[in-house]
């Protein structure tokens, strides 16, 4: 996204959302007209400020969760050194006041309100903060689903098995279908290895042994319009830069890479015969006419 543009300026809001639904609602909103296949740059910054606004919320709760633990974990003061406070005896001669002289006399004529015999304003009382331990957020939907397909390649490499799993996803709404979308795009990177650093063709994803089946690997592309994306410059898009190298896929509209044919050596063969044969019969001809 561009420098001078925030990111929750990019979600069309005027600060920054203060949770999940917030930027799921924004960014809903925002998606019914910046579609990947009329305005592929303005979906890419959209995914962008979509995912940064997630990420800052979650670190917030993160801070919040450390700070209440933080403040149970402090200890206990030290007792107070100052002396109690001390109550004058009542002069001598007469008697102290009690409570029971500060309930009415008849039951039947004490007034409505609970603290008409107190004095003064009853104090709050200082309770304990109570730290609650935060909600596990849910689960995206189709979590379990997605799981079991990529755990066998007889799931992965089965067309049906797909198609079942994206006619569950169009049943969602379009918060859910969002949250697929993002599993989805985290799983497949995942499942192709992508924070494995370590490896040594990781800059080189087109060597690895390929996981997906051809067909598969386009139909996943085009069905997520993950093709249509601008590579250039944007986090999402740099992930899907590598996912086409790493699954061999090449975007829709580029110029397609030339095949070269080679000439079998039984074609070659058959050539060489009609060559000769026509230069036979050229020759007799000329015998003939001589």
């Amino acid at each position: 996204m561009p420098v001078h543009q925030q990111y929750y300026e990019v979600l069309g809001l005027d600060a920054p959302p203060a949770d999940r639904k917030a930027v799921k609602i924004a960014y809903s909103k925002k998606l019914k007209v910046t579609r990947p296949e009329d305005d592929p740059d303005g979906f890419m910054q959209l995914r962008d400020a979509h995912d940064i606004a997630l990420r800052i919320i979650a670190r917030q709760a993160e801070q919040a969760t450390w700070d209440a633990q933080q403040m149970i974990a402090e200890p206990i003061g030290e007792p107070s050194t100052e002396p109690a406070l001390e109550i004058e005896p009542a002069p001598s001669g007469e008697p102290s006041l009690t409570y029971q002289d500060m309930l009415p006399a008849d039951p039947e004529e004490a007034p409505t309100e609970d603290s008409s015999y107190s004095i003064g304003p009853s104090p709050s009382l200082d309770a304990p903060v109570i730290y609650q331990e935060p909600e596990a957020p849910k689960a995206p939907p189709l979590t379990e689903a997605l799981e079991t397909l990529l755990s066998d390649p007889k799931n992965y490499n089965d067309r049906e098995n797909w198609n079942q799993l994206f006619r569950a996803a169009r049943q969602l709404d379009i918060d859910d279908y969002v949250d697929f979308e993002h599993l989805l795009m985290d799983a497949i990177l995942h499942f192709h290895g992508y924070h494995d650093y370590d490896n040594p063709h990781y800059d080189t994803p087109e060597k690895l042994y390929q996981k997906l089946s051809p067909s598969i690997a386009a139909s996943l592309f085009k069905t997520m319009s993950w093709d249509q994306v601008n590579t250039q410059g944007y986090h999402r898009g740099q992930q899907v830069e590598w996912l086409a190298r790493r699954m061999q896929i090449h975007k829709r509209g580029a110029d397609p890479v030339p095949i070269p044919q080679v000439e079998s050596k039984s074609s070659g063969n058959v050539w060489m015969w009609i060559i000769g044969a026509f230069i036979i019969l050229k020759i007799i001809q000329a015998l003939a006419n001589a």
